[in-house]
Formats: structure tokens, sequence, C-alpha cells
């Protein structure tokens, strides 16, 4: 797999995670005050902020 292909994929990745916080927002509400209160709703957005920021870190400096 060349770089920009590996690019692509996680990118495409990354975009599905933001997706999942976006659906969990809309889910649970956009309210700071429910997710200060909720374990379910701050482990789902953590989750996905993890993942992102791992996967984020395998990018290439891949320039075209």
């Amino acid at each position: 797999m060349s770089n920009k292909e590996r690019n692509i994929d996680i990118l495409e990745r990354i975009s599905k995670f933001c997706s999942e916080v976006e659906n969990t927002q809309s889910y649970f509400g956009n309210s700071f005050e429910v997710f200060s209160k909720n374990s379910i709703y701050q482990n789902a957005i953590a989750l996905c902020l993890l993942q992102i920021g791992e996967l984020s870190g395998h990018l290439s400096d891949y320039g075209g």
C-alpha cells in the first residue's frame, strides 16, 4: 500500500470516528451539563478522540 493510499485509509477511519462523535452528541444532546454528568457519554466521546489521536500519529508526510 502506498503512503497516499495509507493516508486515505487513515483519514477515512478518522472521518468515521468524527461521525461517531456527532451521532453520540445527537443521541445524548449537545449539552455540556448532560455530558459532564453522564459517564457513558464521556466514555463514548473519549474513545473516539483516543482513536483519532492514535490514527493521526500514523499519517505520513505524503505531499503528492
